[in-house]
């Protein structure tokens, strides 16, 4: 049964493959001269599959999410008259939300809040429902949820972990900073003794460093602050630590 025909050269053609069922088909390319000679190639098997098929897109394998994210699943294949046109997204087998092809084309999309679920390991599984046929259900999808908050901390030239207390600084003094869960941090803050001194974000080439000059300050006690924020730009973490300033002073005196 002929298809399809195009009298241009190069030749194509395209085939509506939903016009047919699902199976295995022979496929013929025929070629016509003015003449009327013909000219066939040999026949191709091909398989027809429209059967409806959800992949899931977001979040990918063993991926690690906090706060809200967002799932997305790709709805494909034909969807046999009646079926419903929505997908539900399922974490641990319970339903954490739905979209509807009603409303827009595939992708699929819902926001799950993270935080209502537990740190650690979770499945997500999308399902839509079938016309008389039960329900088609995607492959699992194992993912992670952190929702632990960052740490920071000062780290020493050695990057030893330390408080740094008491630490004597002098001239311009670098200021390392280690962070725990740095994934969520924007940005990041250097306050002394409550004054904001400078700020970077994740974007700077070098985020958790600073450097302070020590002779802009008294000698003496002073508190440095370290904020972290996270989205949205909430301070997320903060460190507080004493330090004492110690620069030469005329005649020598330290």
């Amino acid at each position: 049964m002929a298809r399809e025909s195009d009298p241009r050269c190069p030749y194509r053609a395209s085939l509506d493959t939903t016009k047919f069922k699902d199976g295995e088909y022979a496929l013929t390319v025929k070629a016509y001269d003015a003449a009327g000679n013909l000219a066939a190639s040999q026949t191709t098997k091909v398989v027809v599959d429209n059967k409806p098929v959800i992949t899931i897109l977001t979040p990918r394998s063993r991926q690690t999410v906090s706060g809200t994210f967002i799932a997305k699943a790709d709805l494909s294949g034909v969807l046999p008259e009646g079926s419903s046109r929505s997908v539900k997204f399922l974490i641990d087998g319970v339903v954490r939300g739905e979209d509807s092809l009603v409303k827009h084309e595939p992708p699929l999309a819902v926001a799950i809040d993270s935080t209502k679920l537990s740190n650690g390991a979770h499945e997500l599984v999308a399902q839509s429902g079938l016309h008389d046929k039960g329900q088609i259900s995607s492959e699992k999808v194992a993912f992670r949820v952190d929702n632990t908050n960052p740490a920071i901390f000062l780290v020493d030239k050695a990057l030893v972990e330390t408080p740094w207390a008491g630490i004597r600084l002098k001239g311009t003094a670098p200021i390392e900073v280690g962070v725990a869960n740095m994934e969520k941090i924007i940005k990041m803050e250097l306050w002394v003794d409550g004054a904001l001194m400078k700020s970077n974000s994740v974007y700077d080439p070098n985020p958790y460093a600073f450097s302070l000059d020590t002779t802009k300050l008294t000698n003496g006690a002073h508190l440095i602050t370290l904020k972290a924020y996270a989205g949205q730009g909430w301070l997320t973490a903060l460190q507080n630590t004493k330090v004492v300033v110690a620069n030469a002073v005329e005649g020598g005196a330290k």
